[in-house]
């Protein structure tokens, strides 16, 4: 995935650098490991919170455009004339009232 997506340019300039500084123990071909490892960790982050993002089945963007639109659908359905319904899309929608502050549950189950 990154194989071959860094400059040797960075080497070189971190070659001459590090040469310059007389204290430091850390090599050209050390430092670009370590920049290698972190772009490599940072990419793997990225995916990870990506996947999550999309994928995940409580609040993954996929899940959430689902059940606006089925929530849209239902809206829609809730006020059309049970009549004009084609029959093979037809449900039996009970609505039952609760007493607690989460207001209604809405049950479908299809009829024949």
């Amino acid at each position: 995935m990154l194989e071959g997506r860094v400059s040797n340019h960075f080497y070189a300039i971190q070659c001459r650098h590090l040469a310059a500084r007389q204290t430091s123990k850390l090599t050209g071909k050390d430092w670009i490991k370590g920049f290698i490892t972190r772009l490599i960790s940072i990419s793997h982050s990225h995916w990870l919170i990506r996947n999550f993002t999309l994928h995940d089945r409580l609040h993954g963007y996929r899940n959430l455009k689902e059940r606006a639109e089925v929530a849209l659908c239902i809206e829609v359905l809730s006020h059309t004339d049970p009549d004009r319904i084609p029959n093979h899309s037809r449900f039996d929608w009970k609505l039952i009232q609760q007493n607690n502050s989460h207001g209604a549950t809405l049950i479908h189950s299809p009829t024949g």
